[in-house]
């Protein structure tokens, strides 16, 4: 006998604790409107707590707004981008995959990021420590380009990269080898970004 029960729609919280049922149900009603509007919500207030109330003085409400929006715009298109890439790869892997189906799992991902984003600016904010307790840098004492390319060793990143993996399976049917190999692909494209903005930095400071 069929069952008419409705599949619930995921939940951002639901990918912390249980993320393989998470991507069940992703699978089977994509969800993006409220995750969204979530993850935007959680930038903003990432984006306030950057500013610590004595600098508040200095920086108009103005520039504020400006760094807010052009997070949202960053992240909005880092999000865009990645759900295409995320769809190219289960096109190439014979899949018929929607859209909204990797725009879903993009909005996810990123949400574990902004978490690792909204940690440092409470931690900051609170404190004078101004580097990732999650991070690599706050290990090993170098100088750029080094100190960026060890950056991209983060607990956070490791960990949205290994839900990318089990997404890419569950949601866009991938088999598990085509999984991680896309996932050790983006990885090292990630870890060249990082790389690349570290000698410009060390440019800057030459």
């Amino acid at each position: 006998m069929e069952s008419n029960i409705e599949t619930k729609k995921p939940s951002l919280l639901g990918l912390i604790v249980n993320p393989v049922k998470q991507f069940n149900r992703m699978k089977e009603r994509p969800t993006v409107w409220l995750p969204m509007f979530s993850v935007m919500l959680l930038l903003g207030a990432t984006t306030y707590l950057t500013f610590s109330p004595s600098s508040k003085d200095k920086v108009s409400i103005y520039f504020e707004l400006m760094v807010l929006l052009s997070g949202i715009l960053y992240y909005g298109l880092i999000i865009f981008i990645s759900a295409l890439i995320f769809w190219l790869i289960t096109s190439i892997g014979g899949r018929k995959t929607k859209f909204v189906s990797m725009f879903s799992l993009s909005i996810f991902v990123t949400f574990i990021i902004i978490i690792e984003s909204a940690l440092v600016s409470l931690i900051s904010h609170f404190t004078d420590l101004h580097v990732s307790i999650t991070s690599s840098q706050s290990v090993f004492s170098v100088k750029e380009p080094y100190r960026s390319m060890i950056g991209a060793f983060d607990i956070f990143i490791i960990w949205s990269l290994v839900l990318l993996a089990i997404g890419l399976q569950k949601v866009g049917g991938v088999t598990k080898r085509t999984a991680w190999i896309s996932v050790a692909i983006l990885f090292l494209l990630f870890f060249l970004v990082h790389f690349i903005g570290g000698l410009f930095i060390a440019l800057l400071h030459f």
